[in-house]
């Protein structure tokens, strides 16, 4: 809290501040918190990361029914502050298998690089559909 103002001293303009590494319950209960001690400092923008539970980068959060269910509790929090998705991304290396039998043999998964990028290509349309001023693929 400190840092970010004697940051704000010295910066003009928006600020953008990564705040959270997860749209779970725990990680948003943190971010109300950090937001209602930074209420004071002006043009604060939040930073978000995003990533897959499980095999499956569609999956919800537990406690969410849908990823727009997680931004809709995200946006209660912000209360019309601007937020961005600072990380997302996908791996074409190898990956744990989503089957028994391939993990009891030690097969790992892949995804091809046309998959990653069809995948990038759907997270930006989501992200862009949500209202994020910005997503940054990793």
């Amino acid at each position: 809290m400190t840092q970010i103002k004697e940051v704000r001293k010295h910066h003009v303009g928006p600020l953008w501040v990564g705040a959270i590494s997860n749209l779970t319950s725990d990680a948003l209960l943190y971010l109300a918190r950090l937001l209602f001690q930074t209420s004071t400092i002006p043009d604060l923008r939040v930073s978000v990361h995003r990533y897959a539970r499980g095999n499956s980068r569609l999956n919800p959060h537990p406690g969410f029914s849908s990823r727009a269910d997680e931004v809709a509790a995200l946006n209660t929090i912000l209360q019309g502050k601007p937020f961005a998705v600072t990380e997302f991304g996908y791996c074409d290396g190898k990956r744990p298998s989503s089957t028994w039998w391939k993990r009891l043999f030690g097969i790992s998964d892949r995804w091809s690089e046309r998959t990653v990028a069809q995948m990038a290509t759907e997270e930006w349309a989501f992200w862009k559909q949500q209202g994020a001023q910005f997503a940054t693929w990793y």
